[in-house]
């Protein structure tokens, strides 16, 4: 689903959404609001992204206006990136309203949102919302160099780890193995964390792995380090059937030399995304999202590998497998040609266009966000 959108076009969404939804000063009186983002461990990628992504909407009392050097979020914000214990931990917190927001793969939002797969045991989380894709997840299918594995039909017969008991990943790693027509009548599989799987790996105890997130993902490096790798394209009909029949699968290249020594390689991706819930604040939700595209805070998902070079206006819809909060969306629009409007009922339809088109700034910008203690989170 990948789209290339034109620097040009880029750059003038981001210029005319500064326009229209430059956060107006704060007033002297004005009050401050906390909101929390559920990340995960602070050893992966989902915490120094999501301190990223609070920096950039945060706009404490008092600060200068951005306009002076101040910075540029919303006025009498403080956003708090929070550790927890990952997606599924956030997902439980947002339901719970211990938090405003939190980062997640595409396929857990979407199962969580339409009570199906990983969560289809409980009820449909329908107040689930989307804000943006922050960047893509790879999924990773790791061979040693060395084991004659070339393609999914050399798997046969061979112990494959698919990730912890109970894991999205585990779920994601099974989908894919049966779009190529491998059960558990053809295959051995372990469930091992990723740092386990890849130990197991070098001493020849599993055949190979499946690891999905960020690149570079820290597990894979190490591994790639000690011992020669291969990573398995997940391409051809049979994926071009998983991404038609799962909204929340896209396709990825993993560039060339991420990993020592390994070349390019097509694979799927999942994006992460930035969620709400649907009563959160219209106007809070459209400053929010103005405020994470503004151009200098753009500038702080360039020090990260995960974001860098990915955080970008051609992909801000790229692989959002759920509804848009009302506020993202009316910022969204605003930033799209004269078009059908999208529904916020159901997820964006599978290939739909996700470029960011030249702003429409025909109708007068929203009224500037007042934050006070009628807006604080219980």
């Amino acid at each position: 689903m990948s789209i290339v959108v034109s620097v040009l076009s880029a750059t003038l969404f981001l210029a005319c959404a500064v326009l229209i939804f430059a956060p107006a000063p704060v007033a002297a009186t004005e009050e401050m609001r906390f909101f929390r983002i559920g990340t995960a461990s602070t050893a992966g990628n989902y915490f120094p992204v999501g301190t990223i992504v609070a920096n950039a909407i945060s706009s404490p009392p008092g600060s200068p206006a951005c306009t002076d050097g101040g910075p540029c979020g919303v006025p009498g914000l403080i956003a708090i990136a929070q550790a927890t214990g990952g997606a599924v931990d956030n997902l439980r917190l947002l339901h719970n309203e211990t938090i405003d927001a939190a980062l997640v793969p595409a396929d857990l939002a979407y199962w969580a949102f339409t009570g199906t797969g990983f969560y289809r045991n409980d009820d449909p989380f329908t107040d689930l919302r989307a804000m943006t894709a922050i960047y893509a997840e790879a999924v990773h299918l790791v061979v040693r160099a060395d084991a004659g594995i070339v393609r999914f039909e050399d798997l046969r017969g061979r112990t494959v780890s698919v990730g912890e008991r109970g894991s999205g990943m585990s779920v994601d790693a099974r989908l894919i193995l049966g779009a190529y027509g491998l059960d558990n009548d053809q295959i051995h599989t372990s469930q091992l964390r990723p740092d386990q799987a890849a130990d197991r790996l070098i001493g020849n105890e599993i055949d190979a792995l499946f690891v999905i997130g960020g690149t570079p993902f820290g597990a894979i490096l190490d591994l790639a380090n000690q011992t020669d790798i291969r990573l398995l394209e997940i391409t051809g009909p049979p994926a071009a059937r998983l991404t038609a029949a799962n909204s929340f699968f896209t396709e990825l290249i993993i560039p060339d030399d991420v990993y020592p020594d390994v070349p390019a390689t097509t694979t799927l991706g999942l994006a992460a995304l930035l969620v709400t819930r649907a009563n959160i604040d219209e106007a809070m939700v459209t400053a929010i999202t103005a405020a994470l595209w503004h151009p200098r805070n753009l500038k702080l998902f360039e020090g990260h590998p995960a974001t860098r070079g990915r955080f970008t206006a051609d992909r801000a819809l790229e692989g959002i497998s759920i509804p848009l909060h009302a506020g993202a969306d009316r910022f969204y629009r605003r930033t799209e040609s004269p078009g059908p409007p999208r529904s916020l009922s159901s997820p964006a339809p599978k290939g739909s266009d996700s470029r960011l088109p030249p702003i429409d700034t025909s109708d007068d910008p929203p009224s500037p966000i007042i934050v006070g203690p009628d807006n604080r989170m219980p």
